[in-house]
């Protein structure tokens, strides 16, 4: 049995909604961790700009200011998405980077229309930097020292490639065929898949924020404050595990 747009629709903000109302918890016991921002800013967006699509009709092209704002939306969810795991990671981000990342699929489905280009490759050219940010997402996460890496982050580079990999179908399919991409079943079709990595990736950024705070308080509880050396109890475990 098929879900209807509405249905999908409505569990996406559902989904999204939940997670922002958990994340702003976590981020008030935790302000000074400016990732957990960025992670709400992305699911902040990704709500704004699906009840911005919600307002109008779902089929045909998407018109030229309606879709500045709702690709440049998901451009800046996505973005924020990436900058998060940077910041997570110790990285620094470029503010003009973020920017660039956030605007580029808007400015550059306005333009293509602007120039008289085709819908089709004006929404290719929305696909071709979101395609860009998932890869630099799971990028960020594969580049970590193996010590360094968390089995939670496996689950971010899950979704994200699931994610590059619809948007690299999508690109095939509108420079490669003439099958249409502005139907109700495709419409279906992205919502499902942005719903199903959407959650993955918003329980990820959970998981990934607990993991690293419980691996701290071990490190704590085995480590003497005054000299940094390994104290009784992590010198116990040492030795278990050599043994």
């Amino acid at each position: 049995m098929s879900l209807d747009v509405d249905t999908l629709q409505f569990a996406t903000l559902t989904s999204r909604g939940a997670y922002l109302a958990v994340f702003i918890v976590v981020v008030l016991r935790q302000r000074r961790e400016i990732y957990l921002w960025h992670w709400i800013g992305s699911i902040l967006f990704s709500v704004l700009t699906s009840l911005f699509m919600m307002s109008g009709p779902l089929g045909g092209w998407m018109p030229l200011s309606r879709g500045l704002v709702t690709y440049c939306g998901f451009g800046a969810s996505l973005a924020l998405a990436w900058s998060g795991l940077r910041l997570f990671y110790g990285r620094s981000v470029a503010p003009s980077h973020l920017m660039l990342l956030a605007w580029l699929p808007g400015l550059l489905h306005t333009g293509a229309l602007l120039v008289g280009l085709s819908p089709r490759i004006a929404l290719a050219l929305v696909f071709a930097p979101c395609l860009l940010t998932t890869i630099l997402a799971v990028y960020e996460c594969l580049r970590t020292r193996a010590g360094d890496r968390l089995w939670s982050q496996y689950i971010i580079v899950a979704a994200m490639s699931f994610y590059a990999l619809s948007f690299a179908a999508s690109l095939a399919i509108l420079l490669a065929t003439d099958l249409p991409m502005q139907t109700e079943e495709a419409a279906r079709m992205s919502l499902a898949v942005d719903q199903v990595s959407g959650v993955l990736v918003h329980f990820a950024y959970l998981a990934m924020s607990g993991e690293r705070a419980s691996l701290r308080l071990g490190r704590l509880a085995q480590t003497d404050p005054l000299t940094g050396l390994a104290n009784r109890r992590g010198l116990i475990e040492t030795l278990h595990q050599a043994w």
